[in-house]
């Protein structure tokens, strides 16, 4: 059987990648004490993705809901990461936010449309 939430698992996955390596390059750095609530917001967003993976991989009844909340999770990350662009690695974890948020809508609307 195919899982109708093959592109957004990718997506969710990708993100979460950037996420965790995002919040450890920041943790390591000399500015981690500035960078809190980055490292806050990464550690949710990846958090939150790794969720809506396992419920999609289970074609869970919840998934849809928790992709829901996911888009606001991943674009609140893709502002803050926007906010320190200079490192390539916030640039990295932003686009993937983004295009996370992206793929957790299209899950949203499969819910609206059924």
């Amino acid at each position: 059987m195919m899982n109708p939430y093959k592109d957004c698992i990718k997506s969710c996955i990708e993100c979460f990648i950037a996420c965790e390596a995002c919040l450890t390059t920041s943790l390591q750095s000399k500015e981690a004490k500035e960078m809190a609530a980055s490292i806050q917001l990464e550690r949710q967003c990846a958090d939150m993705c790794k969720t809506a993976v396992s419920l999609m991989l289970h074609q869970s009844t919840h998934a849809q809901r928790l992709c829901e909340m996911c888009i606001k999770a991943c674009q609140q990350c893709a502002q803050e990461c926007a906010k320190h662009n200079t490192h390539a690695y916030y640039r990295h974890c932003m686009k993937a936010c983004e295009q996370c948020a992206q793929e957790c809508e299209k899950v949203a609307m499969l819910k609206q449309a059924a």
